[in-house]
């Protein structure tokens, strides 16, 4: 059963199954509310990433309650490996937004540099040469760089 509270993200009585079945965890219990952050910690295969997919109905429920915000509520998943779409690095900043809307928040590129200073991927404009340079970000930036423009993803939003 799924339902819908904009206060609180819970699972209860919910098990992890793997694709083919097998029992990751034979229950997940948790409830963080707004404010909140929650940290899912583990080893390979343990199920970290199946509570997600769950939990956004990628995977079925197949038993347990799970309670969640509305689709339009903001919630975030910052993923090991995030997405970094074809762009500019300034696109991998205020990815999902197009630029218009980055210019509707009041986002300027002095704010998005200040948001690079604080993951520390400051100097990626220089060695890469501005904001609005275009290229394959997947393998440009290393892995702990993409996981620092994925938090720098999450302040923007």
């Amino acid at each position: 059963e799924i339902n819908y509270n904009d206060a609180v993200l819970k699972m209860e009585k919910v098990p992890i199954l793997a694709p083919n079945g097998d029992i990751l965890v034979k229950e997940v219990d948790f409830e963080i509310e707004k404010g909140m952050h929650l940290m899912v910690d583990g080893p390979n295969g343990c199920g970290k990433s199946s509570v997600f997919r769950i939990m956004g109905e990628l995977w079925p429920l197949f038993a347990g309650v799970i309670t969640k915000p509305q689709k339009e509520a903001s919630i975030f998943y910052v993923p090991q490996v995030p997405y970094l779409p074809k762009g500019s690095l300034r696109d991998q900043i205020i990815y999902p937004d197009p630029k218009l809307n980055m210019i509707k928040k009041k986002f300027n590129d002095k704010k998005l540099l200040d948001l690079l200073k604080v993951v520390k991927l400051d100097y990626i404009v220089e060695r890469e040469g501005s904001l609005n340079t275009i290229r394959n970000w997947t393998d440009v930036l290393s892995g702990g760089e993409k996981q620092r423009m994925a938090i720098a993803r999450l302040f923007y939003h």
